[in-house]
């Protein structure tokens, strides 16, 4: 997007005279890349990860990884002197692979997120680091779904045995996206082929938010889709169980039947929008993926992204993924980018002294009383 139409973009909606930056960062929970012996096993059977950064660095959090997370945010104050805060945006289940296998393929099963973090000695004890960074006001966990699987595809495509993919499952992972393997990706989970499958994501929607809150003991006011893919008659199921405000990008991809099957539209969003029910959408406006993108100056464009979108009265949003501060399968890149996501944060506040860490609720919160 050229930087005229982004301007133009952002034009329609709310405005503040407000400094606000929100950090959101989504995948926090899911297993992805369980281990480096999967990823050896991945590589000694022809699998490279050349073009798949989240196959080369994607993991569960570690109890350390989030400890140097909370550490570096805990250090950045603002104008009110509170810290830096990150909108965790957590995939609340994984796959259960044993009792998967057992079914023959069957039937679906999963586990909470905390189960998998317990198989696995380095995440056994990040659930409780988590519930620090909480009180410490670095994260606000808020809700990304039950599992960033699309469930009914991917079984079907482990029932008729296509390449690679039970290989993949043997190393308990579930998508190889931008692999050299030619094949669609997994991970939109609430893309649909056929009215069973839809009717199906209320009750997985509704069993990940009451996980949620079980979890966290409060609920997710806010929802960011995998992939920014949901259809739009979710929202008032997402309304009647405390959704009040979507994160999200540009662009919604929303599925929907028509005559010739299911298709899907693109419906542009802007922040501080409201549909029918009164649910306010949050647009990202600016993004920091080094681990995807490793040559590229995100110092200057966050920074840049920044003076736009406080030119027209915007708050800052910032997207993320826990790839960028994942260092368990290669420490180098959770310190390299720890290190320089804190020179781009410390470098806005001496931009705008002003400035106001929030989270997404809290932004929601404020533009629905601003209304």
């Amino acid at each position: 997007m050229n930087n005229v139409l982004k301007k133009m973009m952002l034009f329609p909606g709310f405005r503040t005279n407000r400094r606000i930056v929100v950090i959101e960062s989504d995948d926090w929970g899911s297993i992805r890349m369980p281990s480096i012996w999967a990823q050896e096993n991945l590589k000694k059977n022809g699998v490279t990860f050349d073009e798949s950064p989240f196959l080369k660095f994607d993991s569960l959090e570690s109890s350390k990884d989030i400890k140097l997370l909370i550490n570096m945010l805990y250090g950045i104050r603002d104008k009110n002197d509170n810290p830096a805060k990150i909108t965790m945006n957590f995939i609340m289940t994984n796959p259960n692979f044993k009792k998967i296998l057992d079914t023959d393929f069957l039937e679906y099963h999963y586990e909470p997120f905390y189960h998998t973090y317990n198989r696995y000695d380095e995440t056994s004890n990040t659930l409780n680091t988590i519930f620090d960074g909480m009180r410490f006001g670095v994260f606000q966990p808020q809700f990304h779904g039950r599992e960033h699987l699309n469930v009914a595809r991917w079984i079907d495509a482990l029932k008729t045995n296509k390449p690679f993919i039970r290989f993949a499952f043997d190393n308990e992972i579930f998508d190889l996206s931008k692999s050299n393997i030619p094949k669609s990706s997994f991970m939109d989970n609430l893309h649909f082929r056929n009215c069973k499958e839809y009717q199906k994501q209320q009750e997985s929607l509704l069993d990940g938010l009451e996980l949620f809150e079980s979890v966290f003991k409060f609920k997710s006011k806010s929802f960011i889709a995998p992939r920014y893919t949901w259809a739009k008659e979710l929202n008032k199921f997402l309304y009647d169980n405390g959704i009040a405000y979507f994160q999200g990008n540009w662009f919604q991809n929303a599925p929907y039947f028509s005559k010739k099957g299911v298709k899907t539209k693109s419906i542009l969003h802007y922040t501080g929008q409201q549909n029918k029910l009164g649910q306010i959408y949050l647009v990202r406006n600016s993004h920091f993926e080094p681990a995807q993108i490793n040559s590229y100056d995100w110092q200057k464009k966050i920074i840049f992204d920044a003076k736009l979108a406080f030119s027209v009265g915007k708050p800052l949003i910032i997207s993320t993924h826990r790839i960028n501060f994942i260092g368990s399968l290669d420490s180098s890149n959770r310190d390299r980018n720890l290190q320089l996501f804190e020179n781009i944060i410390s470098s806005l506040i001496n931009h705008w002294p002003e400035i106001e860490f929030l989270s997404s609720d809290q932004l929601g919160d404020f533009i629905l009383s601003s209304t």
